[in-house]
C-alpha cells in the first residue's frame, strides 16, 4: 500500500518535476559556457587499488585521451582553472572486494556576487559508486571514461567545437 501511494504521488507531481529537472540540466550546462580550455586533475590512488591494477596513470590516460576524442579544448600547461578534478576513493574489504567512488568536478574562478570577490568553485559535478571484486578493479577505468564523456557532452552543449 506504501508503494502505491508513493507511485501515486509521483504520477501527481511529474508534470510539476519534469520542468525543474530540465531547469536543473540546463542550468548544469549553463555554468559550463565560455569557460575557454579545460586542464585536467587526476587525485593519487590508494596504493591498495595501485597494487591490483589501479593507477593514476591509466586514468589520467583515459581522462586526456576522452577529452581528445570528443575534441574539448584542453590547456596541458595547468595553467589556472578550469579543471576538471578525477578522484576515485578505493576501500578494500576483508573479501577482496573493493567499495569505490567516482567523483568528476569542474573547477572554475567565479566572481561572489555578494563581495565581488574572485575564488574557486566547482560549477560542474558527476559521482557513482559501487563495489567490484578485486580481479575487476582495473575496468573502472571504462567507468572514468564513460563520466568524462559525460563532461565532454554537458561541455559541448554549450561550446560548440569548433
Amino acid at each position: 500500500m506504501r508503494a502505491a501511494a508513493v507511485g501515486a504521488l509521483i504520477a501527481l507531481a511529474g508534470p510539476w518535476l519534469a520542468p525543474t529537472l530540465a531547469q536543473a540540466q540546463a542550468g548544469k550546462h549553463d555554468s559550463l559556457a565560455e569557460s575557454g580550455p579545460v586542464g585536467s586533475i587526476v587525485a593519487p590512488m590508494d596504493l591498495d587499488a595501485v597494487q591490483d591494477g589501479l593507477t593514476t596513470d591509466a586514468l589520467q590516460q583515459v581522462v586526456a585521451d576522452r577529452l581528445d576524442a570528443q575534441a574539448v579544448p584542453v590547456d596541458r600547461g595547468a595553467g589556472p582553472p578550469p579543471h576538471l578534478e578525477v578522484s576515485v576513493n578505493t576501500v578494500k574489504g576483508d573479501s577482496g572486494v573493493y567499495g569505490y567512488s567516482i567523483d568528476l568536478k569542474l573547477s572554475q574562478i567565479v566572481t561572489v556576487r555578494a563581495t565581488g570577490r574572485e575564488t574557486i568553485a566547482a560549477t560542474w559535478g558527476f559521482g557513482i559508486v559501487g563495489t567490484i571484486p578485486a580481479a575487476q578493479l582495473p575496468t573502472v577505468v571504462e567507468q572514468v571514461a564513460r563520466a568524462v564523456d559525460q563532461f565532454s557532452a554537458d561541455y559541448l552543449a554549450v561550446n560548440p567545437a569548433p
